[in-house]
């Protein structure tokens, strides 16, 4: 029963989140599409040049300059149809993602107003600004930025995986050998990065709430001289802070570095 609670935990989120797409849902979609024709073009652009390289080195012959200028036009076309929807796509996200933006901050603040007062003193300002900035910038990138490219990823594969497939049937099986070991890997590295990035945004919320009560309460710190204190307390909590980021960025590091190494031995073996 637990995978599907958690799998029923997740579309509860998602649902709770769409609401805020109301308005900008079609700007989402438009930079969706264009992403994919950008993809297409980008794909286009090399197979041009490899039926070019072709007829040159074939048996026919030189297949004439009129070819070859039809080829680089071709391809001058292709990338710049490329570069359109790279653009299109862009305008399209900035809207939308800035209209998610505003009807996430605008119903998180009026959802706060309403809340009992015992809430609001049960919780730390600075916690709570944390939830209405940091955080919702996070779920912003998530949805309309991760989740956008995961999907234009998966069609990119497919795309390529067809072409690959229509050139070379071994050497693509031998791609596809490698991707269990990648998908493995990530699955792994998700498990261990998750908790460091939930810890280290929770020091964030801290050291945000330390600020707010530090400049809250300046009158009565300078009253009692009690600076030194403060900044002692400060720089504790700024650097469980830092430190927390120094292992999430060492973990990526070498997750990146891995990922590197794979793609090179991916290559070496083709």
């Amino acid at each position: 029963n637990l995978p599907m609670n958690h799998t029923m935990g997740t579309l509860r989120k998602f649902r709770s989140i769409a609401r805020f797409l109301k308005g900008s849902a079609h700007f989402l979609v438009l930079a969706l599409a264009a992403g994919m024709l950008n993809t297409m073009f980008n794909a286009l652009t090399p197979q041009i040049i490899r039926h070019t390289v072709d007829a040159l080195t074939g048996e026919g012959g030189y297949p004439g300059t009129r070819f070859l200028l039809l080829a680089a036009a071709a391809v001058v076309v292709s990338a710049s149809l490329a570069g359109i929807f790279t653009y299109a796509s862009s305008i399209c996200i900035s809207k939308g993602s800035e209209g998610f933006l505003k009807t996430m901050r605008d119903q998180l603040y009026r959802h706060i107003q309403r809340l009992p007062y015992t809430w609001h003193v049960q919780h730390k300002t600075g916690d709570i600004i944390q939830r209405c900035t940091n955080d919702v910038e996070i779920i912003r990138n998530f949805i309309c930025t991760q989740l956008m490219e995961v999907i234009r990823i998966v069609f990119l594969i497919v795309l390529y995986l067809t072409i690959m497939f229509t050139m070379n049937l071994r050497l693509s099986l031998i791609v596809l050998l490698f991707i269990p070991l990648i998908m493995g890997y990530s699955a792994f590295f998700y498990s261990r990065i998750s908790r460091r990035f939930l810890l280290a945004d929770e020091a964030e919320g801290e050291l945000t709430a330390k600020v707010q009560e530090n400049l809250t309460g300046v009158r009565v710190v300078r009253a009692f001289g009690r600076e030194m204190y403060e900044i002692e307390r400060f720089d504790e909590k700024n650097n469980t802070f830092a430190n927390l980021w120094i292992k999430v960025g060492r973990l990526m590091s070498v997750y990146w570095g891995a990922g590197d190494f794979m793609t090179g031995i991916q290559i070496m073996t083709i």
